[in-house]
């Protein structure tokens, strides 16, 4: 894959990063976990694992893209705009929607019940407890996110973005290769199945469609949340505390409902995740118009490089700055009656050739006042 963005080739970027990424988790999630779990109720000691590890995240990618990328870190999907703001109501919307249709159907059929309300943790409030369960997917949900998709997506489409591929192929392979990633690196929860892992697609394409990880975010903590705190479906339920405690009802079910792993590992995640996908097409199409993979994941970071001139005009008369226009030695000139000036703006003649520099270097300038007569300095 071309390096387009930094200096070095896209995969090995990806892989810097990923492996960074991975070795901050497995150790908070190994010595740093069992240091804080013997200082602390399990439940708090979850949210400061995954605040140091989501400031950690914080920092290698603020790292990756100042010296790997070398672009501002907005651009893995965190342009915080009004519209920003939308998607993720939205996405939040759509996850808790998608998790109490489902199983509400569930509970229906009998393929599940419930069988506890309100549980708590052993001696700790039942607010606390929800309020630390709320941060800790919050976190989970923003680095993951971040590594998976705003990071990984962004690099590969851009690496693998070629005459050969092009852009809309290469946006298809780097939304598949991460979602791949993200199921590998979930392998280890008990009872994952391969199902499990493909179903994540849909948060990749949401971060195509929008460029932006505003619903993937919202939709991954809704249905984290609402799956494992909001039913009690996470077997740790009576450990970090729930609303409700879901069991299995009837186990010849399990290919629907995925049990014993969560939702995503049957078929009934699947149907939700297709409906989640239309849903996100109809908003997309609402919000921009047409639904399309988002032209920004391919594109490399714009280059803002040093104007070589800059025009500025005082009402004494005309001042113009030249970076690299004598070597960087300064000189004062008079544009008196003597000068020689444009005929038709009045002008003198070097204004237009300053004024076209300037446009090159960036963009077009506004309209020039009436030229008068005064001191003009270079440096």
């Amino acid at each position: 894959m071309e390096s387009q963005g930094g200096s070095s080739p896209s995969w090995l970027r990806v892989v810097l990063f990923v492996a960074a990424s991975g070795v901050a988790s497995i150790a908070l999630a190994g010595p740093g976990r069992r240091v804080l779990r013997r200082l602390l109720p399990v439940v708090y000691a979850n949210v400061v694992e995954v605040v140091v590890l989501v400031l950690l995240i914080g920092v290698l990618l603020w790292m990756a893209a100042r010296w790997l990328d070398r672009r501002p870190i907005v651009d893995y999907g965190f342009h915080l705009s009004r519209a920003w703001w939308l998607d993720l109501g939205f996405g939040l919307a759509l996850g808790v929607s998608l998790m109490a249709g489902v199983y509400a159907l569930a509970l229906a059929i009998g393929w599940v019940k419930v069988t506890g309300t309100l549980v708590s943790p052993p001696g700790q409030p039942f607010i606390a407890a929800i309020v630390a369960d709320v941060v800790v997917v919050v976190g989970i949900a923003c680095w993951e996110e971040a590594v998976f998709r705003g990071y990984v997506i962004k690099n590969l489409a851009e690496g693998l973005n070629s005459t050969i591929i092009g852009a809309r192929w290469a946006t298809v392979i780097a939304i598949v290769i991460p979602s791949v990633l993200f199921g590998l690196a979930h392998l280890s929860n008990a009872n994952a199945t391969m199902l499990s892992t493909l179903n994540t697609i849909i948060f990749g394409v949401a971060y195509a469609l929008t460029g932006e990880l505003a619903i993937p975010i919202g939709l991954h903590f809704a249905w984290v949340f609402v799956q494992g705190f909001g039913l009690g479906r996470s077997g740790d339920a009576p450990g970090l505390g729930a609303f409700l405690v879901v069991v299995e009802g009837d186990s010849p079910a399990r290919l629907w409902t995925g049990w014993p792993f969560t939702l995503e590992g049957g078929l009934l995640g699947t149907a939700a995740l297709v409906v989640g996908l239309l849903l996100i097409a109809a908003w997309v199409r609402l919000r921009r118009g047409s639904v399309r993979l988002d032209p920004s994941l391919v594109q490399p970071p714009i280059r803002h490089q040093r104007p070589l001139a800059r025009a500025v005009l005082p009402r004494a008369g005309l001042r113009v700055d030249a970076d690299r226009a004598d070597g960087g030695r300064g000189r004062r000139t008079r544009a008196g009656p003597g000068a020689r000036l444009d005929r038709r703006t009045g002008r003198p003649a070097w204004a237009a050739d300053v004024r076209r520099l300037a446009e090159e270097c960036m963009g077009p300038c506004s309209p020039l006042p009436t030229w008068r007569p005064g001191l003009c300095h270079v440096r």
